[in-house]
């Protein structure tokens, strides 16, 4: 009004009130340090969808704000009054859910409190102080139950809202702010109205710096609900944020459709998002090959190139010709002791072509394989062929005696000798079983996996569709055939033309004796572990093309990034034995920055979900489930495993 104002002395200086502060939180701090004693834990790091963690200092902050449409803004009003919650408090639950469902069970959340005494309402100041909430809500709870229960341990908390954490709790370690979380919430009064001036308040105004992973501020006005993320920069990309918000939005309008939902069953997805991990990611069916199973692939060859070299082993090749009739002679070996279809009949021998020789034999007797690793003690073997109930073992020389009094008959693969007296044809189905591989049994007793021809077929179809290597190409087959993956060494080849060079038991476990195996068969294609890819690499890589594949064993990223300039292409594949051999595959761009497992193969789907069995958000940790045509048939005689 242009007069001078007459306002009343003030009662106290801003320096009397902080004194007043400290003597109060003196006469609480006993009382504060047996309540943090209680609830005290070290805030953890966070996982947030689509977050880098950067270095904890103030940094350069982002902030991606958005308003609750006004039904939405109604029914939490009356979802808190039904539950008997404030909606500050329903809005702190469903961010604590919001981390919960992230894959943050223990999340510590920082709260900021106003600490203003009564005597301090008209005095300019900063009372505030910031303290950590530790509730613990769980998936199986009703979120009205887990706001109540929040409710109750902010009115403990209450009681020492004056005190800083840090002096009151246990081992707090110094730094620029308690939690990686935190989350603000301000009740918008009306904007003060100034004589012949046209004012406006901005009640969310950000300093554009940030201190932790991830803060929500909530601001509350008769009119609106604004939320604020605010993150430091580079932290999240745009559309990790906008996601996020949307998962906010979501949990609340299905809390305010009904508060009784269990915390593990409130959604989060949107209809994109939902569509992207369901199914755009796994749009990969293809039309199946018009093959029923490998043998078919492998008759095909016979007859185009028997004369073409399908073995190496020890500086000896086997034609495709000769390695089909020594296969049908085991085939008439084994049907002339009794081996129907659908049996199961174990095989243990010394890498050779003989090996190859056994399983093409098995297959052409209708039966499925069950490799027996000789370097295993005779107790798990035995275990594994009276779980099997194979009919017999095929074995070579070497170790034929080993299983004299295993009780299960033993025939000598070097005894098949001679012409067959069948013709190739007929032979398994798609369905049908090809192999059973058996589990390490590190969570119980070994469990066989009993695959069909039709898992194997996708399998070998899905590989040829990422390597293309033709009919020229050659396999180093370097595993031993007690582990999965040989199916792809072995088969792969001898499906395609190709030849698989199989490296002797002493060989495979010698970097320069495999580097001199490449270099003088001309191999195309090896697949290892990383351990063995570390031998290789260490021993000297030939300089020629070659296509790695990684898998069996998490690939490190310091082994991926020296092997990558070394080949011409590298892979990391990965699955279960579950889901035959590999079910995703990921090829390392030039320059490694991250390893990733990639995405799923050809028919096959891949769906991470959280423990309530949700799909997970975009980057959220979860379980993975594996579908499609790779699917094992189950667990050999335990189907209430499988």
């Amino acid at each position: 009004t242009g007069s001078r104002p007459d306002l009343p002395p003030l009662d106290a200086t801003y320096h009397d009130l902080v004194a007043e502060h400290q003597t109060r939180v003196e006469e609480a701090l006993p009382d504060a340090r047996r309540f943090w004693q209680r609830q005290w834990r070290e805030p953890g790091d966070v996982t947030l969808p689509g977050h880098t963690p950067v270095p904890a200092a103030v940094t350069a902050g982002v902030s991606h704000e958005f308003a609750l449409d006004p039904g939405l803004r109604a029914g939490i009003a009356r979802a808190a009054k039904r539950i008997g919650v404030s909606r500050f408090e329903l809005l702190l639950t469903a961010y604590q859910i919001l981390l919960l469902r992230y894959g943050n069970p223990d999340a510590v959340v920082a709260l900021d409190l106003g600490a203003r005494p009564a005597n301090a309402a008209d005095h300019i100041g900063v009372f505030i102080n910031e303290v950590l909430v530790t509730a613990n809500p769980v998936a199986e709870q009703p979120f009205a139950d887990a706001a109540r229960a929040l409710r109750r341990h902010l009115r403990e908390l209450y009681a020492f809202r004056e005190v800083p954490v840090p002096r009151a709790a246990p081992g707090v370690k110094p730094g620029i702010t308690l939690s990686p979380v935190s989350f603000s919430y301000r009740r918008r009064s009306e904007s003060p109205a100034f004589h012949d001036i046209d004012a406006d308040v901005d009640w969310t105004m950000f300093n554009h710096a940030r201190r932790n992973a991830l803060h929500v501020l909530v601001i509350e006005s008769a009119e609106q609900t604004t939320v604020s993320l605010e993150h430091t920069e580079g932290s999240f990309d745009p559309e990790a944020a906008r996601r996020i918000a949307g998962h906010y939005r979501r949990l609340l309008a299905a809390v305010a459709a009904d508060p009784e939902t269990p915390l593990g069953r409130l959604p989060l997805l949107g209809p994109a998002e939902r569509d992207d991990v369901l199914t755009r990611w796994n749009r990969t069916a293809v039309e199946p090959p018009g093959v029923a199973t490998a043998l078919d692939w492998f008759h095909e060859h016979v007859r185009r190139s028997g004369a073409r070299a399908a073995v190496i082993c020890d500086g000896r090749s086997t034609t495709y010709a000769a390695l089909d009739r020594h296969a049908e002679r085991i085939a008439d070996v084994l049907r002339s002791q009794g081996v129907s279809p659908g049996d199961v009949v174990a095989v243990c021998a010394a890498r050779s072509a003989a090996l190859v020789t056994a399983v093409l034999g098995i297959w052409k007797a209708g039966a499925a394989y069950l490799p027996l690793d000789h370097r295993h003690p005779d107790a798990r073997l035995g275990y594994l062929l009276t779980d099997s109930a194979a009919t017999l073992v095929l074995a070579d020389a070497t170790h034929g005696a080993r299983f004299a009094g295993a009780g299960t008959p033993t025939v000598r693969i070097d005894t098949a000798v001679g012409e067959s007296t069948r013709t190739t044809g007929g032979g398994p189905r798609g369905g049908d079983l090809a192999y059973v591989s058996y589990t390490s049994g590190s969570t119980g007793r070994p469990k066989g996996v009993a695959v069909p021809h039709s898992a194997v077929v996708n399998l070998l179809s899905a590989m040829r569709r990422l390597l293309d290597g033709g009919d020229r190409q050659v396999w180093l087959a370097v595993t031993s055939l007690g582990f999965d993956i040989s199916v792809l060494e072995l088969l792969a080849p001898l499906t395609a033309g190709g030849a698989a060079v199989v490296a002797r038991e002493a060989d495979t476990a010698d970097g320069s004796a495999l580097a001199r195996l490449i270099e003088r068969h001309g191999v195309t294609h090896v697949q290892a572990t990383p351990a063995t890819w570390q031998l290789l690499c260490d021993a000297g890589l030939p300089d020629r093309p070659l296509v790695a594949l990684c898998g069996g064993e998490t690939l490190p990223e310091p082994l991926a990034r020296a092997l990558r300039p070394r080949v011409t292409e590298l892979w990391n594949v990965y699955g279960p034995t579950e889901t035959t051999v590999w079910s995703t595959a990921w090829q390392a761009p030039r320059q490694v920055d991250a390893v990733r497992i990639g995405g799923p193969i050809s028919n096959t789907r891949c769906y991470v979900l959280d423990e309530a069995g949700n799909p997970a958000p975009v980057g959220v940790t979860g379980e993975l489930h594996i579908a499609g045509a790779g699917l094992a048939h189950g667990y050999l005689g335990r189907a209430g495993l499988t």
